[in-house]
């Protein structure tokens, strides 16, 4: 919405044990200057907390380029032995 971009392309990769988010515009590309309201501070520390990592910055060729990494767990099921799922809830 601050870029400018008419045009977004999203990407979501298996890369190794990791997941990958890359987001790449055509807009303005990265602002020089921080200011205080940039959600990408908050962004990077949940990325963080969940073991990856955010690379924001002016992409080759103009634009703007975020991509993010997180480790993909190995088991194949995201409850315990023996323990069943949650049950959905729907709003």
């Amino acid at each position: 919405r601050h870029s400018g971009a008419r045009r977004c392309r999203i990407a979501v990769r298996h890369v190794g044990d990791a997941a990958e988010l890359e987001v790449h515009d055509d807009g303005a590309g990265a602002e020089t200057e921080r200011g205080e309201g940039t959600g990408l501070r908050g962004l990077a520390e949940r990325v963080a907390e969940a073991g990856g990592t955010l690379e924001a910055a002016t992409a080759d060729g103009g634009g703007f380029r975020l991509i993010i990494r997180v480790p993909i767990a190995t088991s194949t099921s995201p409850h315990p032995q023996g323990a069943s799922a949650p049950p959905a809830t729907t709003r």
